[in-house]
């Protein structure tokens, strides 16, 4: 069976769309688990730090938010278990000395840092992210901009 050029087009277009909305749903589901995990951090960071919590309090306000737009809230299950391994990894977090921190952070203000390249974004988080995934993920949390897709 020999297909026509209009039909090969149409079933490349279908394929390529389909890849590119499973992509989009990718990303809103990465988002979304994002949003529930820095939820957490923030909540456990806020219990236990003494630190201005405006900045803290926006950012939680900024992921509930993105979470209720999606129909999703704390009690949602897959929201609470990514929650509870937020606060999970502050606590843990917290409770480490991290060296890798102090290491990266001696970096990221001595002349290794290129110009114009930010402090957190550009070099301390991504530096910690080498050594340890975990402590990354709750530094953008905490100290990262917020970067919900809305």
């Amino acid at each position: 069976m020999k297909l026509g050029p209009r039909i090969v087009a149409a079933l490349i277009l279908i394929g390529w769309s389909t890849s590119v909305f499973a992509q989009s749903d990718a990303d809103t589901h990465d988002a979304l688990a994002r949003a529930a995990f820095c939820l957490g951090v923030l909540m456990e960071s806020q219990q236990l730090t003494q630190t201005d919590p405006t900045t803290l309090v926006y950012k939680q306000q900024r992921y509930a938010k993105y979470l209720a737009i999606h129909g999703l809230n704390p009690s949602d299950p897959h929201v609470a278990i990514m929650m509870a391994s937020g606060k999970s990894a502050a606590r843990a977090s917290r409770e480490k000395h991290d060296r890798v921190q102090e290491r990266c952070a001696l970096e990221c203000n001595g002349p290794q840092r290129p110009p114009g390249q930010s402090y957190h974004d550009g070099c301390l988080i991504p530096c910690v992210e080498r050594s340890d995934q975990e402590r990354a993920n709750v530094l953008r949390c905490v100290i990262s901009p917020v970067r919900m897709p809305f």
